[in-house]
This record gives structure tokens, C-alpha cells and sequence, in this order.
């Protein structure tokens, strides 16, 4: 749609701005519906740096109630919040098994400081890298039939 492209070359645009004035890093909180929506935001910040991090933020319902519920008191606005966050959790859970959302990091009982904690270790993490094996494809076949 042309508000999301909208969106994301005002992203863009503000991520160019702070890299040329001195901030390499820029934090986006979005809710990203589908791969392909990720994966076009990506390609987009792609031509600014090749690393790109992207968290999908869970937690378990009654954690969500309760944040909403702290932040929302007018009813029609908490009734429509609660409704949605249903409905996106729902829409991220089906989408997250077609392809990528982003690495899952549950915050049920976690503050934001604590989450934040958790991301920076996965940043920072150290990886290993494995040389090639063909039996990869065969493997990720297999568990694409085997969800769809």
C-alpha cells in the first residue's frame, strides 16, 4: 500500500539524517504484519548499512491486558486496543511460520529496561558459522510441506 511505502521512505529518510549527523544506530518500533513487509523495509535501510536487526516483541495476553489497561482508560479506545492486539497476534503467529517477522523475544513479566538487556545480548552475541551442507535444502523443503 502507499502509506506503508510512505512510511518506510520517511524512515529512510530519517535514518540517512541521523547517520549523516553522527547516530549509526536507529531503533523503529513497528508491527510488522508479513515477511514480505520486513523484508521490503530491509532492503530499503540496505543501502545505509548491511546489518539490520529485527525483534518481534511477545509476550503472553494477560501481560498485554494489563499494559493496556495501564495506558488506556477511555472504553472505546481499550476495547479497540484489546480487540487489536488479538488480532495482530494472531496475524504474527500464522505469518511468523511463512517466513521471517523478526527474532521472537517474549517480554511476559520483563520491564522494558530488561528487554532491552535481552536484545542487546542477542546483538552482541557471539555466531558461528557452519560451512555448507546440502542436506539443507532437502530439510527446509520438508518442514515447508510439512506446515503447509
Amino acid at each position: 500500500p502507499a502509506r506503508i511505502s510512505y512510511l518506510y521512505e520517511t524512515l529512510v529518510h530519517v535514518a540517512t539524517w541521523h547517520q549523516q549527523h553522527g547516530y549509526p544506530d536507529l531503533i523503529v518500533n513497528y508491527v510488522f504484519e508479513t515477511p514480505e513487509s520486513l523484508a521490503d523495509l530491509r532492503t530499503r535501510l540496505s543501502k545505509l548499512d548491511d546489518v539490520t536487526y529485527a525483534f518481534r516483541l511477545t509476550c503472553a495476553e494477560a501481560d498485554m491486558e494489563r499494559r493496556i489497561r495501564g495506558r488506556t482508560q477511555e472504553p472505546e479506545q481499550l476495547a479497540w486496543e484489546l480487540q487489536r492486539f488479538k488480532q495482530l497476534m494472531q496475524i504474527q503467529e500464522a505469518n511468523a511460520r511463512g517466513g521471517d517477522l523478526g527474532y521472537p523475544i517474549d517480554t511476559s513479566g520483563k520491564t522494558a529496561h530488561e528487554t532491552a538487556v535481552e536484545i542487546y545480548a542477542n546483538i552482541h552475541e557471539a555466531v558461528q558459522l557452519q560451512p555448507y551442507n546440502p542436506v539443507w535444502g532437502e530439510q527446509f523443503e520438508a518442514e515447508r510441506q510439512a506446515r503447509d
